[in-house]
């Protein structure tokens, strides 16, 4: 089972976590409301899965690690993007980083990358917990096959111009993931790359040099 960040995970009930014995009481509250934890970048093992479970309030967050046979399924963000993960019309009127997906999905109905959401927008698409507010940044991953150009770079930022609400998307790579607008921008002489092995700041992102 090959997993990335972001990726989320569906737990058997209940989910035997390692770190448990230290973990806030709302944690198997969560869990029992909606048991998914999410994939955090760090390193992995065959049998070990660094996670983070989500909480039912702001700033609920908990970082532990799983046993893969605790995972019953796998949703990743590229699979959101189908008719039947998108809200209904009345959540969408209530929360604008759920419209804003749907309006990228037929924006970028020809983009030749994978991507798609994380974060609150894709916890609740997967789960159907509304854990998504009105404030909620819009957080997107894309999987570029091949090094994205400055120009295209810039020409996906520019679709952006009358977004609903703030989005933010991260360029996932072999080698770590980035921040596309940082990247875009010309004057960036260092980029911060995010790895499993901790950010550093480097002068090619597509590269394993720094």
């Amino acid at each position: 089972m090959v997993l990335r960040p972001h990726d989320l995970l569906a737990l058997r009930r209940p989910p035997v976590l390692s770190e448990s014995e230290s973990a806030p009481s709302w944690v198997a509250r969560a869990l029992e409301e909606a048991p998914f934890v999410i994939v955090r970048r760090d390193r992995l093992s065959p049998c070990s899965i660094p996670v983070g479970v989500r909480g039912l309030e702001r700033g609920q967050r908990w970082a532990c690690s799983i046993d893969s046979q605790e995972v019953i399924a796998v949703i990743r963000p590229d699979e959101l993007i189908n008719a039947r993960s998108v809200a209904d019309p009345a959540r969408e009127r209530e929360i604008p980083a759920l419209r804003q997906f749907r309006i990228l999905i037929e924006k970028w109905e020809r983009f030749h990358y994978r991507w798609g959401p994380f974060g609150s927008v894709s916890f609740e698409l997967a789960t159907g917990l509304r854990c998504c507010r009105p404030s909620s940044d819009l957080d997107l991953a894309i999987y570029p096959s091949r090094r994205i150009d400055l120009s295209f770079a810039a020409h996906l930022l520019n679709s952006l111009s009358d977004s609903l609400t703030r989005v933010d998307i991260l360029v996932e790579t072999s080698v770590g993931a980035f921040s596309l607008a940082e990247y875009a921008r010309a004057d960036s002489n260092r980029i911060l790359l995010r790895t499993c092995n901790g950010s550093r700041l480097v002068r090619d992102p597509w590269s394993t040099e720094t």
